[in-house]
């Protein structure tokens, strides 16, 4: 029986406080003779609360549908024939990820597989070395454009326990990557080609048997995670002797004039099986 008004309290105080409170509320906006009233908004106001809740989550549901189709369309719409087509594509893509933390791993990296089909190496690499490289199609510079904003919103321990995003086994000529935040991201095996790397931050990726030709790496940054055995350097602008030093290297890294290689490289190399 205790219980049972016990409940009854906890159900009668707030209900009672609502009802005083809108009574207060009708008669001093409305005066006396709206006491009457009260009952009447209080009934309103739940309602009210009500359909706000519902509209809220039809709203939600609304959006989620929005994205999903918006996604899709973006997605076909990468294999039109016409480059503009899938920069306006490549855009949207980009829109949704800024506003979606939910998505954003999965669009960059749908970014990323879109630049590696389109850049994959042609069937002689040695034909790179006499290549005169044109400038990049607007569409795969949209998609670089797009991954280096939307880098800023990355996890920085990206890449701690494997490599999250996926730019291996390409050529890229005149790209321009400035201030990414690029964690996480396995740039093995590329041949960069008067490409634009200042004030990027490589921690946790890795470079692994990337050439680097005519590049520029001014204030870019490293970590002790960072991997870059077997990298030509050698040609690049703006690296710096102590960021190098932090970076898992080797011997046969090659570096450019002026940088000394750590003498850490060597005696890793000496002690590999």
């Amino acid at each position: 029986m205790a219980k049972n008004i016990n409940y009854f309290w906890y159900i009668f105080t707030p209900l009672a406080l609502l009802w005083f409170c809108a009574s207060f509320y009708v008669v001093c906006y409305f005066g006396a003779s709206t006491r009457g009233l009260a009952p009447v908004a209080v009934v309103g106001l739940y309602f009210s609360s009500k359909r706000t809740t519902a509209l809220e989550s039809q709203n939600k549901i609304d959006s989620n549908r929005l994205l999903a189709e918006t996604f899709a369309k973006s997605i076909e719409l990468l294999g039109n024939e016409k480059e503009v087509v899938r920069q306006g594509a490549i855009y949207a893509l980009g829109k949704l990820a800024g506003g979606n933390s939910e998505e954003l791993t999965v669009i960059v990296n749908t970014l990323c597989a879109f630049i590696r089909h389109e850049q994959s190496f042609p069937d002689d690499k040695n034909d790179l070395k006499q290549r005169k490289f044109n400038k990049l199609s607007i569409d795969i510079e949209a998609a670089i454009k797009t991954i280096v904003k939307l880098s800023h919103n990355f996890e920085s321990n990206a890449g701690q326990d494997g490599m999250k995003y996926d730019l291996s086994n390409i050529y890229l000529p005149h790209a321009d990557f400035s201030h990414a935040q690029l964690f996480g991201f396995n740039m093995s095996d590329v041949h960069f080609q008067e490409c634009i790397f200042e004030n990027v931050d490589f921690s946790n990726s890795n470079l692994i048997g990337s050439t680097f030709a005519k590049s520029s790496f001014k204030n870019a940054n490293f970590n002790e995670l960072s991997e870059i055995m077997k990298v030509d350097f050698s040609t690049t602008e703006g690296l710096g002797q102590e960021v190098i030093s932090i970076a898992q290297g080797d011997g046969e890294t090659k570096l450019p004039e002026g940088i000394t290689k750590p003498e850490m490289w060597n005696i890793s190399d000496n002690n590999a099986p």
